[in-house]
């Protein structure tokens, strides 16, 4: 009854009897038919997830992953059945797609006797120009029309029409092999048209061979230049011009630029040109411009993007920036060497050790020293202390305010220059695979920005400025690891 549905386009009627059978599989498996026509692929999957034992359905969840470019999860499911020949086709249609004929013809010596992995053996065999092993398959399955079809298109290659006759009076039902006679019917102009459509229809699949090999092209490109932090305007036009990717695509890669660069006016810009019939997709989107429109801090994970865009690194490109990277750690480091570090900050007035209080000037009557000329005469009137000591002191306190400046800033710049230190440690830990130390690294980029901002704030605040600078003197003198932040 649910076959008849389906035939008669009676989704609602069909669906109403899967739900009386909800744990009958083949039933179970026409819902996930009903599901994909219908482009409720959540609904499919969950159905798939009930029934993972069950090679049909599974069959089915191949085909939709294979729509949604996960060929790592058909694959997987394609191991969990290596014994199931529909299952092992749809594989060697993955590794043809993949260029991998290896693998797909040790697939086909596994299913020797399987016509539709055998027929699949004969399109590799023609592919490689070896008529005579795609002939020697033909006379193993004489009976199977799919393969007997390939042997006419095979016979007028060579002209030998009389052949491609013969086999097709042994299926004279047959719509496509008698469709091949009757174009040879037509005279010698009939193997024109017919190696016209095989033009047109190699065209086409090269096409989509190009397209996907394009697609993979471009977003390896986007990763690698996002994770070097090396996007161009030249990458943009090509994601935003291609045709190889789908609207989604485009709108994921350029909002992953916008997040990567916390571009939010661009964000909403792209954002108006997405027009989401899937709601998964609409989901995907909001999740990324919530996180784009946030005001809190945040560090871009190009992680989240992998599930989404199923994109790898550039090799190629990557080993270039590698290299890049090496040159510049390497000219900064000659630079390092090239400058005396000392381990205290040292200027014209004082070294800053931990720094010292000043010492009180000396006063007079309960009165503090007084800058003034009258206070000078009283000064060396009273003062026991030579004219040349009360002088200094005189100079050290005129001093004071001008060189405080100069001492803070400098160790300003010591301290940032230890903390820069910090993030490239924590940037690199920020990239592992390991999740423990992603986020810890996160977590610890999250405070170093925290304390930057509150030494710009505090950078006139003296006695904040030298506290930190002893502890960040400390820890120098010490090869600490680092601080904690």
């Amino acid at each position: 009854m649910v076959t008849i549905a389906i035939k008669e386009g009676n989704f609602d009627r069909a669906k109403e009897i899967g739900k009386r059978f909800e744990e009958h599989a083949p039933i179970q498996s026409q819902m996930v038919t009903i599901a994909i026509k219908e482009g409720d692929l959540k609904r499919a999957k969950e159905i798939g997830e009930r029934f993972d034992k069950y090679a049909p359905i599974q069959s089915q969840m191949i085909t939709i992953a294979i729509k949604e470019g996960d060929l790592k999860r058909a694959k997987e499911i394609g191991e969990r059945f290596d014994k199931d020949a529909p299952i092992q086709s749809q594989m060697v249609t993955i590794a043809i797609q993949e260029g991998d004929l290896k693998r797909a013809k040790e697939i086909g010596e596994r299913f020797e006797k399987y016509a539709p992995i055998q027929s699949q053996m004969v399109t590799i065999a023609i592919q490689e120009g070896d008529l005579k092993r795609a002939k020697e398959i033909g006379k193993r399955f004489e009976n199977y029309a799919p393969i007997q079809s390939q042997m006419i298109t095979i016979a007028i290659r060579e002209g030998d029409f009389d052949r491609a006759k013969e086999i097709g009076m042994k299926f004279p039902n047959n719509e496509l092999i008698q469709h091949q006679i009757a174009m040879i019917k037509e005279g010698q102009e009939s193997e024109g048209i017919l190696e016209k459509q095989e033009e047109i229809k190699q065209t086409k699949v090269n096409s989509k061979i190009n397209s996907k090999n394009n697609k993979k092209k471009i977003l390896d490109s986007l990763k690698t230049k996002l994770y070097f932090d090396k996007v161009d305007n030249q990458l943009i036009s090509e994601i935003e011009l291609s045709e190889d990717l789908d609207e989604f695509e485009k709108i994921v890669s350029l909002l992953a630029i916008c997040e990567k660069r916390n571009m939010k006016g661009k964000a909403k810009e792209v954002l108006k040109t997405f027009h989401p019939t899937d709601k998964q997709e609409k989901s995907v989107v909001n999740g990324i411009m919530e996180r784009i429109k946030s005001k809190k801090p945040q560090i871009f994970d190009i992680a989240k993007y992998d599930l989404i865009l199923h994109w790898s690194f550039d090799d190629k490109l990557k080993a270039q920036y590698e290299k890049e990277l090496r040159a510049e750690q390497e000219e900064r480091e000659a630079k390092k060497q090239q400058i005396t570090v000392l381990p205290k900050i040292e200027t014209t007035q004082s070294t800053i050790k931990p720094v010292e209080k000043h010492p009180k000037a000396p006063t007079h009557s309960g009165e503090k020293l007084d800058k003034s000329a009258e206070y000078r005469k009283k000064l060396a009137v009273t003062s026991p202390k030579t004219s040349n000591e009360q002088l200094n002191i005189i100079n050290y306190r005129n001093n004071e305010e001008k060189n405080v400046n100069s001492q803070t800033q400098m160790m300003i710049n010591y301290i940032h220059q230890f903390i820069q230190k910090q993030r490239e440690k924590v940037y690199v830990n920020m990239q592992s695979k390991n999740v423990e130390i992603q986020s810890d690294a996160i977590s610890k980029w999250d405070r170093i920005e925290i304390l930057l901002e509150r030494i710009a704030e505090k950078s006139k605040d003296t006695q904040y400025i030298e506290n930190l600078y002893n502890r960040v003197l400390n820890l120098s003198k010490s090869n600490d690891k680092g601080m904690e932040y």
